[in-house]
């Protein structure tokens, strides 16, 4: 379901322990994704990959022009659990499993 390893902060748990307990298969992120931010490359590892949506997750509390940056130019799918979202993860992954069926 998951893995074994080491998250950064309460909110990642929270989501790692929220997908394990209701069977959502999950991974840390391992594949690496370039983006230009102040005409620089940098190297962008998002938090989770959803193994069975293809999706990815990005857990974060306050967000930056360099996360804005990094998100825009995201080539996969990406979805962002903010301090809203992190409220009410049932709706959240109720709506992500009605997008990818629907």
């Amino acid at each position: 379901m998951g893995e074994k390893e080491t998250l950064q902060g309460g909110w990642e748990n929270r989501v790692a322990a929220y997908m394990s307990s209701n069977n959502i298969r999950w991974t840390r992120s391992k594949k690496s994704f370039t983006y230009i931010y102040k005409s620089k490359e940098h190297e962008y590892f998002p938090d989770f990959y959803l193994l069975d949506y293809d999706v990815y997750i990005e857990v974060k509390g306050m967000k930056t022009d360099k996360d804005e940056a990094k998100w825009k130019q995201f080539s996969k799918t990406l979805y962002v659990i903010d301090k809203d979202t992190i409220k009410d993860l049932n709706n959240f992954f109720c709506c992500l499993v009605q997008q990818s069926i629907g």
